[in-house]
């Protein structure tokens, strides 16, 4: 691969046995080496390696390539801790990996075929499994690679070590990450700021979010596989644009250089159809596709034929086909407005491509002006290799399959909303809590901290209360009161009280408290330890149905004010209450974020539901767990 590649530098061989490896002589030994190399790639049995590893350390070699399987994704820990410390200072890409190929510098330490070809920028891909790397390098989808890496294991270099170093390179247009895990979340957010900071944007590609995806991921390279809502919130507060597939993870890179944080776009098509699927999946995708004002109808009225309306996506007809004067005052009447991107759908014939498409394509690339201008294909397939070098070479950008496409305008736009380029605090350990504090003591914590919870007192005897009416009775020996029948809202008077207790099961204390009226919504509101992954706030809404909804915003705590804000502008059980009525809610959320500094046995907080009234917003039901 490093001949294929073109690499002008010295090979070496290092064998036991064989006398050429090919067409190179083979040393029989590391220590008979002329020299000490830039780089080494080790592909001998698992039992073998740690000691050549530690051989090259010695020699000074500048860094190794591990081949070899057979370490932590295989259950043989021992044997993947003889190898870190067999490499010394010497950094390792592996155990479990393909390596590298740097087609800006023609190198490749690699064992297999790939597609690479020598390039002087492109984008840095980063993925934890080498047949993945080996796919991506071959796809024929227009994408500039300048540099592939296959993290393995990451028993010495992780990912956030390859992206700090791809970072350093300015010939890099945009990370790609493909992963499983993360070993060090904490790295992985300073790296993402660096990238941010150098205006660099991260795509990420996270496998294994689904049962049997983790256990797959779990058997392949050890990598235990995280929470999709975790890994979501976390790349969102870093601006990682998150992808869920691989044709859109490479749809990304190709433009994620040249959108802006919250891209606007313009579709034309020559069909109604081919318009209304952009506009279902710009609603489905929250896409921004500004709608047009009537000065600017008007104006492109002027332009096109009259049976032409005038809209954003807009069906171009193709009444002008063919004529490309024509076409280009229609494009360019369309484009002029407050847009960022233009598309052009655009499907090809197998074959010899007809002049009407390429006059087109020249009219849209005379038109667009400074807009990122994409020739997108309906179907990725539609589009052949020859069709998007042409394209390219009109200073447009191919694309390949319009769901795709804009999948891509969507996770470069949704990135840009939540960042924050500060390092999140690591949440305690993840595991099973040694207790769940009952609803008195859970609520007693959380009024410590100045929120808001209902008037009321743990007693054994909860006629001898002296709450005013209406109030709540709980049983505090139940964790689920209501499957329990343990829990009675809304106790008007004495008579129904003793009907209550008489009806409630009797062991344990009980909770009485006032019953909060005026409800706006009933919202959940909860944090929740992530262990190194942070602290995960999550809300949405809320009452009994919750595991039911799908109505929930994550964040990586702590986020401010602002951004608290977006999340709960996101959560439809909120549409009844106004802005004037949020800061309640606010600060009861601001506090709980607050809790953790002061209390470092909490691992987890869920206020379900929290009761929004005009004046307060009142956490009626809350647990507590601690470490």
């Amino acid at each position: 691969q490093l001949d294929l590649l073109g690499f002008e530098g010295y090979v070496w061989a290092v064998h036991p046995e064989r006398a050429t490896l090919s067409g190179r002589a083979c040393h029989r030994d590391i220590s008979d080496l002329p020299g000490s190399p830039d780089a080494a790639f080790v592909a001998i049995p698992a039992e073998a390696t740690p000691e050549a590893v530690a051989g090259l350390s010695e020699r000074g070699a500048g860094g190794v390539v591990v081949y070899t399987s057979g370490f932590g994704e295989a259950a043989r820990f021992d044997l993947r801790e003889a190898l870190i410390g067999a490499t010394g200072s010497t950094p390792l890409i592996g155990p479990n990996c393909y390596g590298f190929v740097n087609a800006l510098d023609g190198t490749a330490i690699w064992p297999d075929v790939h597609g690479m070809r020598r390039v002087t920028t492109g984008a840095g891909i980063i993925t934890q499994s080498g047949n993945i790397g080996i796919n991506l390098t071959m796809a024929r989808r227009g994408v500039d690679i300048g540099v592939i890496v296959t993290a393995g294991n990451q028993a010495v270099v992780d990912i956030s070590d390859l992206m700090l170093h791809m970072l350093q390179d300015e010939r890099i247009t945009a990370l790609g990450v493909q992963l499983e895990d993360l070993k060090n979340p904490i790295a992985f957010a300073e790296a993402a700021i660096v990238a941010a900071e150098r205006d660099v944007p991260v795509v990420a590609l996270k496998m294994g979010t689904s049962g049997r995806g983790a256990l797959v991921t779990a058997s392949h390279t050890g990598a235990i596989a995280g929470e999709t809502v975790g890994y979501r919130a976390l790349f969102d507060r870093y601006g990682v644009a998150m992808v869920e597939d691989i044709p859109t993870f490479l749809e990304t890179l190709k433009i994620a250089g040249s959108l802006p944080d919250r891209p606007r776009l313009i579709s034309l098509s020559s069909s109604g159809g081919e318009a209304a699927h952009v506009a279902d999946l710009a609603d489905t995708l929250d896409v921004d596709m500004p709608e047009l004002s009537s000065e600017h109808r008007m104006a492109i009225e002027q332009a096109v034929d009259d049976l032409v309306n005038a809209t954003n996506p807009m069906d171009y007809h193709t009444i002008s086909w063919g004529d490309e004067a024509r076409l280009t005052d229609s494009f360019r009447a369309v484009l002029d407005g407050p847009f960022d991107v233009a598309m052009l759908v655009l499907d090809f014939p197998a074959g010899d491509v007809p002049e009407e498409w390429w006059i087109a394509c020249r009219a849209f690339a005379a038109a667009k002006g400074e807009l990122l201008g994409l020739i997108t294909s309906t179907l990725p397939e539609n589009m052949p290799v020859k069709a998007q070098e042409e394209i390219a070479a009109l200073g447009l950008v191919p694309m390949l399959g319009v769901v795709e496409t804009m999948s891509a305008i969507s996770a470069v736009s949704s990135a840009s909303r939540r960042r924050i380029l500060q390092v999140h605090p690591r949440g305690p350990a993840v595991g099973q809590p040694a207790e769940t504090l009952d609803e008195g003591r859970s609520k007693e914590l959380l009024a410590s901290v100045g929120i808001d919870i209902p008037r009321g007192q743990v007693t054994a005897d909860p006629a001898g209360t002296e709450l005013p009416y209406p109030v709540t009775v709980k049983n505090l020996a139940f964790d689920h009161k209501a499957v329990a029948g343990a829990v009675a809202v809304g106790v008007h008077d004495s008579n129904e009280l003793s009907q209550v207790i008489e009806r409630m099961p009797a062991n344990g204390t009980y909770l009485v408290e006032e019953t909060i009226t005026g409800s706006l919504a009933e919202v959940l509101v909860s944090l929740r330890s992530l262990g190194d992954m942070g602290w995960l706030l999550t809300v949405g809404s809320g009452g009994s149905g919750v595991e039911l909804t799908t109505d929930l915003v994550h964040a990586v705590s702590p986020v401010p004010p602002d951004v608290i804000a977006r999340m709960l502008d996101s959560v439809r059980g909120l549409d009844r209450v106004d802005n004037s009525e949020m800061d309640p809610l606010m600060q009861l959320i601001t506090r709980l974020q607050d809790l953790p500094a002061g209390h470092p046995d909490v691992v987890e907080v869920e206020i379900n539901p929290v009761i929004v009234t005009p004046v307060r917003a009142v956490a009626v039901d809350a647990m507590v767990s601690t470490s």
